[in-house]
Formats: structure tokens, C-alpha cells, sequence
């Protein structure tokens, strides 16, 4: 795959993000509740409320280290996403 194949495929996966979350939207406009479980970073930041389970994966991943909005999130210690949504660990 060269550099122009993998900025389609980018903008290609962009755009179906932002469908999906129009879709999810329109539901939840019409009085339904949506959980969706996501990594995408784009995705959370546009939800009403996380939770986080961690502090790992698999087996280390069943207990709750943090929940609310995003915003609370970035600003929870011991939120492992929080710092990604103030701009930190590329």
C-alpha cells in the first residue's frame, strides 16, 4: 500500500466515523440510550459519559477506574484515556 492508498483509506475510515456518529446521534435524539464499547479517540470524545474499566486488559481490565464526560475524564488521575484527551501520549 503506498502514501496515497493509506490517506484514502484514512479520510475513507474518517468519514464512516462521522456517519456512525450521526447515526448514533439521530437514536439517541429519538429517546433511545446507546452504549457503544470504542478505542477510537474521535468516537469518545464525542459521548455523554465513559467508563473506563482497566487498569489493563483482559483479566486486568474488569474494574471501573473512572467514568463521566470527557472533560471529567482529562482531568481524573486515575483515568489512563484522560491525558489523551488533553493532547498528551501520542
Amino acid at each position: 500500500m503506498n502514501r496515497d492508498q493509506t490517506i484514502e483509506n484514512f479520510s475513507r475510515c474518517n468519514s464512516d466515523v462521522g456517519r456512525l456518529m450521526e447515526v448514533l446521534r439521530n437514536l439517541i435524539n429519538r429517546g433511545n440510550t446507546v452504549l457503544v464499547v470504542e478505542h477510537d479517540l474521535s468516537v469518545l470524545m464525542k459521548c455523554d459519559w465513559l467508563i473506563e474499566l482497566g487498569p489493563g486488559g483482559e483479566d486486568e481490565g474488569r474494574l471501573v477506574i473512572a467514568e463521566g464526560s470527557p472533560e471529567t475524564l482529562s482531568q481524573l488521575l486515575t483515568s489512563i484515556i484522560g491525558p489523551y484527551f488533553r493532547g498528551g501520549r501520542n
